[in-house]
């Protein structure tokens, strides 16, 4: 296992990251794995059909995905779902999608729900109609619907940030490819936001949904600051839960709403930072937590802006007066971790109470395994999945950073979910001076502090025995009389003759 770069180490970790700017700029055009299946409108799955830009997000809970996908006519548009092994035909049940209305390209975006799917089940579907063509079938498997499981996290992918849009989708696809051959496990993609580099660009949409397994495993998103300048992030990803009076955007045309998902045992709250008044957010987040919280054995928040990074962001007045006003509320409501992005460089926390400071004076810097008391939180900050863009250390020293990494590669992380830990390991998508392709960038694994026992009372004093009662006085025994015969008195034989008597 790689050593992870920390904290007290970052002046060699500078001096490793400008020594590799050119090298990783190279290699991140180039993918370092087999060719993974890509998708594109008018070709593969969907050719021969009016259908493009198809991907499986997350549902409201395990025995549910949704579907969004775009088609250039206002037809009508159904999804076929079967077993694995099963064959579609014309009798097969139809699900009619329905249509919220034109794209901002001018096209129609069409959504669906698949629900009641059952556990460790592999199933097929495909979408559109017999007037406009079937997409070519597609698979995904369901879990276990609770206990253990693996999702995989990305941050920034921003395609059309390097100004290179091919060579930033060939990141991106590369990096997911990798990240799903090396743990095929992994049941669930995340990314933390900043999808496309122009919220409006179609293009930008076609490069992010390139890859095959945004149709194969349920995608969460998060909006980005370059996500939600249009109408286009909402109409592209088909979130449940979504309150779009919480966390809205500022202006009409734009995506806003915050949304939460139960995923085996546990909860996401998935929030729209674009807008970082938490008075918006609160009410909403309290909410969810009152009516689900319960059924979690973990609580996991996730918005775009770091709070607690170290690159240019950290000082940017939102996020300033976010870092103030989240901490207290998160801590409150008892989340165990924050999922973030936005600048584009890796950051572990300490652990962070209710002010966002160190809880605990004992934690080192870079330590693997973690004990949280209750509010004490964790934050992650990942770096870019596509390679399209990363940001200089600019704050190396700041109080909240545990760990902090910054070699300008893409990376990704494996979340691994047990009922009593949540472990993060985050590797390189690429190879540089820090570690070859999929080494270890850092890791560590999440665990709760044992509750301590309710205090047992005291035993209770046995009452005191009464005092035993006091006998009843006995009467005195009579005195016998010393003088027995005195005259009055009838001594024996009185009234008799004694002897010698005549």
């Amino acid at each position: 296992m790689a050593t992870p770069t920390r904290r007290r180490a970052l002046p060699r970790l500078a001096a490793l990251a400008a020594a590799t700017v050119v090298a990783a700029g190279a290699l991140s055009v180039a993918p370092a794995t087999a060719a993974a299946a890509t998708d594109r409108p008018g070709e593969g799955i969907y050719a021969g059909t009016d259908v493009s830009d198809l991907v499986l997000t997350i549902g409201a809970d395990s025995t549910s995905r949704n579907l969004a996908w775009y088609s250039s006519r206002n037809d009508v548009h159904f999804v076929q779902v079967v077993k694995e092994g099963e064959e579609f035909t014309n009798d097969t049940p139809a699900i009619e999608a329905w249509r919220p209305g034109k794209t901002t390209s001018l096209e129609y975006n069409q959504f669906a729900t698949l629900s009641g799917l059952e556990p460790n089940t592999t199933y097929s579907y495909r979408v559109g109609s017999a007037k406009t063509g079937w997409t070519q079938p597609l698979s995904f498997t369901t879990g276990a619907g609770t206990g253990d499981f693996e999702f995989l996290l990305f941050g920034d992918p921003q395609v059309g940030a390097s100004g290179n849009l091919a060579a930033d989708e060939a990141g991106w696809v590369d990096t997911v490819d990798l990240a799903t051959q090396s743990h095929p496990g992994a049941e669930m993609l995340f990314s933390v936001g900043d999808q496309v580099e122009v919220s409006f660009n179609e293009r930008h949409y076609d490069a992010f949904l390139a890859p095959r397994q945004l149709r194969e495993m349920p995608l969460a998103t998060v909006n980005g600051n370059h996500d939600v300048g249009s109408k286009a992030y909402e109409q592209h990803f088909n979130l449940p839960n979504v309150n779009k009076a919480a966390g809205r955007a500022a202006l009409p045309t734009s995506s806003g709403g915050d949304y939460w998902f139960i995923y085996n045992d546990v909860l996401f709250v998935v929030l729209n930072s674009n807008n970082p008044d938490v008075n918006a957010h609160e009410q909403f987040v309290r909410d969810v937590v009152a009516a689900h919280g319960d059924e979690a054995t973990w609580k996991v928040m996730s918005f775009h802006h770091s709070i607690f990074s170290v690159a240019g962001h950290y000082k940017d007045l939102d996020v300033r007066r976010m870092r103030e006003s989240f901490p207290p509320l998160i801590s409150e409501l008892g989340f165990d971790v924050v999922l973030q992005g936005h600048d584009h460089s890796y950051t572990r926390s300490y652990l962070l109470d209710e002010n966002g400071r160190p809880a605990q004076e004992l934690e080192e810097s870079g330590q693997d395994l973690v004990e949280a008391n209750d509010g004490e939180v964790l934050y992650l900050t990942a770096n870019s999945a596509s390679g399209s863009k990363f940001y200089d250390v600019k704050a190396p020293d700041a109080e909240y950073a545990s760990v902090i990494n910054q070699e300008n590669i893409r990376n990704y992380t494996k979340v691994d979910v047990t009922a009593d830990t949540l472990t993060f390991d985050t590797y390189r998508s690429e190879p540089s001076g820090g570690g070859e392709t999929n080494s270890l960038v850092d890791s560590v694994v999440l665990t709760r502090a044992a509750e301590e026992p309710d205090p047992v009372p005291p035993a209770p004093e046995p009452d005191p025995e009464p005092p035993a009662p006091e006998p009843d006085p006995q009467p005195e025994p009579p005195v016998p009389d010393p003088n027995p015969n005195e005259p009055g008195d009838k001594g024996p034989g009185a009234g008799e003759t004694g002897p010698g008597e005549q």
